[in-house]
């Protein structure tokens, strides 16, 4: 039987407009997904996850994997029911019209730890991007290494540096060439490739002013995959980003994000 445990850690700030409902229904969408995985019924992710979202991950050899929505729904299909597993929400973050939940699923042999990123968009939420990484049971949890949030931390910082002098070179060394960025415009989600983003940060970077006074808010690692919220202000507006990361071919690479501003 599924049990959603519920949140075990979930930030103390209560981000801008963020509501119960937005919470509860954010973790009514993570049951409807691990519940479609145990029954191996997987139309019901439809309700979950955005049709153009994919799912990214390292392989053991280092390198990046990734399945579309119908591939994932026909692998379920192939894979059949599982056992009995439980899940549970280890993060839960919402700020504005983007969120983030960290989803941990312990079955019988493995534990899967999922990083999910949501926009609120056409009047609902939905999943735009999933990472996860594997670890197997009765290995000793892999300790969080030090160099690896560095160079985490490092990329963020890159990621921040382009951003405020518009330097697309920056972003080019700090994302992987599928990275893609979701976010809304009038009310309708818009996704962006690294490519768009580069070449628009180009195009302005001789006249562009310096921008936003961005931080780095939070970062969240567990093995390949990792989780990072940034923030900023500039006068009276404020824009967040929650990123996804995956350590491909031993290094760090932004693969995915969502972002807002108000």
């Amino acid at each position: 039987m599924f049990k959603l445990l519920g949140l075990l850690a979930m930030t103390l700030i209560q981000p801008l407009n963020a509501t119960a409902a937005d919470h509860s229904h954010i973790r009514a969408m993570a049951t409807t997904y691990v519940q479609a995985l145990e029954s191996a019924r997987p139309e019901s992710l439809k309700q979950v996850f955005h049709g153009s979202a994919n799912l990214f991950w390292v392989d053991a050899n280092g390198r990046l994997q990734s399945l579309t929505q119908p591939e994932w729904r026909h692998a379920i299909e192939q894979q059949g029911a599982q056992h009995a597993f439980s899940s549970a929400i280890e993060d839960l973050q919402v700020d504005h019209d983007v969120a983030m939940v960290k989803l941990r699923s312990d079955l019988p042999d493995r534990v899967f730890t999922d990083y999910l990123l949501l926009l609120h968009a056409e009047g609902r939420w939905r999943v735009v991007n999933k990472t996860f990484s594997i670890a197997m049971k009765g290995d000793h949890p892999p300790a969080i290494s030090a160099d690896d949030l560095a160079e985490i931390r490092t990329v963020l910082q890159r990621k921040i540096d382009a951003s405020v002098d518009s330097d697309g070179g920056l972003l080019t060394i700090t994302h992987h060439p599928r990275a893609v960025y979701y976010t809304l415009v009038d009310g309708q989600m818009s996704a962006d490739s690294i490519a768009e983003a580069i070449g628009r940060y180009e195009a302005r970077r001789p006249t562009h002013p310096r921008g936003p006074n961005w931080r780095i808010v939070s970062v969240d690692q567990a093995g390949t995959a990792a989780m990072a919220k940034l923030d900023a202000t500039l006068g009276e507006a404020r824009y967040v980003d929650f990123i996804n990361l995956l350590k491909i071919d031993g290094r760090w690479q932004i693969i995915s994000a969502v972002w807002a501003d108000g």
